[in-house]
């Protein structure tokens, strides 16, 4: 073989992997940006609901009594085992909320984003991520909250840490790189015997004409194969 050639079988088994793994690179390319198109939806819908809640949990007190909303835990602290905190603004500030400060304090007293409290205060549903609160930054959702006369008064938030997000994505990730493993692993034994049938008829063939041209007829290797091609040349060598 002359230096810089390829092999039959190099040649072969590129035929068979290059067109494999381009596939499973653009497989895996597209599953992840729908994983993760996918997970920030379901993200955000579950952020919605939780948000909802909380709205109205504390509506009727905000609607019916002087004081207002009642200060206790207990609800905003019912979705953390499900990564998920939620807060009860009054104005733009926080009044109730699960999120904690660096020394483990509730981060109740301080202000909404004024960015965002100028799109919550006119009325929108605000939607987020890369958002900063205490210690953690949330994938987040606003909705504004209405007092008697109609008027917006504060804001039920809702959040779950980037981090419990990217942690489920990762997850997804190793599963679609595990399953491209062994995609790659079954077709490419597959392959490898594949070429390897088709390399050894084709040398039985050469070796074959290289005897009969030194005059040796004396071959009788059954060169029959599966391909239609390397099948009829055997056969038109034989005869």
């Amino acid at each position: 073989m002359k230096q810089g050639k390829l092999t039959l079988m190099m040649t072969l088994l590129l035929v068979g992997f290059v067109p494999l793994i381009c596939s499973i690179l653009v497989s895996s390319v597209a599953n992840y940006v729908v994983s993760k198109s996918n997970l920030e939806e379901d993200t955000y819908e579950k952020l919605h609901f939780a948000a909802d809640g909380l709205r109205q949990y504390y509506e009727w007190d905000i609607l019916n009594t002087e004081e207002g909303a009642a200060y206790e835990h207990d609800y905003v602290d019912s979705l953390k085992e499900f990564d998920v905190d939620m807060t009860l603004f009054l104005g733009d500030t926080r009044y109730i909320t699960s999120t904690k400060k660096e020394n483990g304090e509730r981060n109740e007293g301080t202000q909404m984003d004024s960015a965002i409290w100028a799109r919550v205060s006119s009325g929108e549903h605000v939607t987020a991520k890369n958002v900063q609160v205490g210690v953690n930054k949330y994938y987040v959702y606003y909705m504004p909250i209405y007092d008697a006369n109609n008027q917006i008064c504060g804001a039920a938030w809702a959040g779950t840490p980037m981090s419990d997000v990217r942690a489920a994505l990762t997850k997804d990730i190793v599963r679609s790189i595990l399953l491209a493993i062994a995609q790659l692993v079954i077709f490419g034994v597959v392959i490898s015997l594949v070429a390897n049938l088709i390399k050894k008829r084709i040398m039985n063939v050469a070796n074959d004409v290289k005897l009969m041209a030194s005059g040796d007829l004396s071959s009788d290797d059954d060169l029959h194969a599966a391909i239609f091609e390397v099948d009829r040349f055997g056969r038109d060598v034989m005869n």
